[in-house]
């Protein structure tokens, strides 16, 4: 197991949380964004700065990148932006209210918005986005958008909803009365999974049946990660310091337990599960790898200080990139 406080390749500081670390098609460069604004395009294998570029606003809540092109959406306290691989910024909707979630469909034509309660969607072509409805019939705010294929879940207090293309993204609403955090629908479209503040996983089975739905509680703390397997086989949650990892292979997990990975390093605040590889970053600034198949102790152990914000894995899963909160951007290799 390798465990080193100086074992990356080059490190960069932001000056700032890092909120998105974003491959390209351009594989010599990553997009990095940092919460105040600060864009920056770099090298990927030195990690000296390509372009750089400044946000005019307060603060940015997400980034969503264009699974078919490296266009990128991101979400600030005065609407919505769009950035380009080169670094060109377009205004394209402006609100004094926070755009605080959004996400791209598959076909990467479609954009799903929201500005506190109101949902916003936009059609993209000719690389412009034109906003072709809005429903403002939500009674609290918007806390997570996914998707899958062309259909969108969106999720708020009382429940998620389901959008769809084919329905004009008229949406069928799966009620839940309590505060729902975090999204996840299994590659398959059977699970739809949502942390709740109660520190549980809810699930809605999809197609949505009634009285079908089911949950994981008994948690220390609430679940704000989870990642199904390519498969669906299984859904790696954080469970304060460890990770879980539920068994979908023939339905639902009643009955059984799921595989603990140990982590014993700080809270989990950011996951990644591909590949059969689980890595996690943790407060306390360690980035953990697990090859559950294999075992459940930590294979490789890297040390950033900080509170670890995100992680991206190269697409050879030769290195792999992770951002902290106190804005610096390191690069490792992994070793086994």
């Amino acid at each position: 197991m390798g465990n080193s406080l100086d074992t990356s390749n080059w490190k960069y500081n932001c000056d700032d949380y890092i909120l998105d670390i974003i491959s390209i098609r351009n594989k010599n460069n990553l997009i990095v964004i940092s919460s105040n604004g600060k864009i920056v395009l770099l090298e990927r294998k030195t990690g000296e700065v390509v372009k750089e570029s400044n946000l005019p606003v307060n603060i940015v809540f997400f980034a969503s990148k264009n699974s078919e092109n490296d266009f990128i959406i991101v979400g600030t306290d005065l609407g919505f932006y769009s950035i380009d691989s080169s670094l060109n910024v377009i205004h394209f909707y402006s609100t004094n209210k926070w755009a605080e979630k959004g996400r791209w469909n598959n076909s990467g034509n479609v954009f799903f918005g929201a500005v506190g309660k109101n949902l916003c969607i936009f059609k993209y072509q000719n690389n412009q986005l034109e906003l072709i409805s809005e429903d403002s019939s939500f009674e609290s705010s918007i806390s997570a958008i996914i998707c899958n294929d062309n259909a969108f879940i969106v999720s708020n207090y009382g429940g998620v909803r389901l959008y769809e293309s084919k329905n004009n993204f008229e949406f069928e609403l799966f009620p839940w009365k309590t505060s729902l955090l975090e999204l996840a629908w299994s590659p398959d479209k059977k699970y739809i999974a949502s942390g709740t503040q109660e520190n549980a996983v809810h699930f809605w089975p999809y197609p949505f049946k009634k009285d079908q739905d089911f949950e994981i509680s008994g948690y220390d703390s609430k679940i704000t990660h989870l990642c199904w397997s390519e498969d669906s086989n299984y859904l790696a949650i954080n469970a304060s310091e460890d990770i879980c990892i539920w068994p979908f292979i023939d339905g639902p997990p009643f009955g059984q337990k799921p595989h603990v990975l140990v982590g014993n390093k700080g809270k989990i605040t950011t996951l990644f599960f591909k590949n059969n590889t689980v890595i996690a970053g943790t407060a306390k600034g360690y980035v953990l790898f697990h090859y559950p198949s294999k075992s459940n102790q930590i294979m490789q152990l890297n040390y950033v200080a900080n509170e670890v914000t995100q992680i991206i894995v190269d697409e050879e899963n030769y290195e792999f990139f992770v951002g902290t909160k106190e804005g610096e951007v390191f690069s490792f290799d992994i070793e086994i």
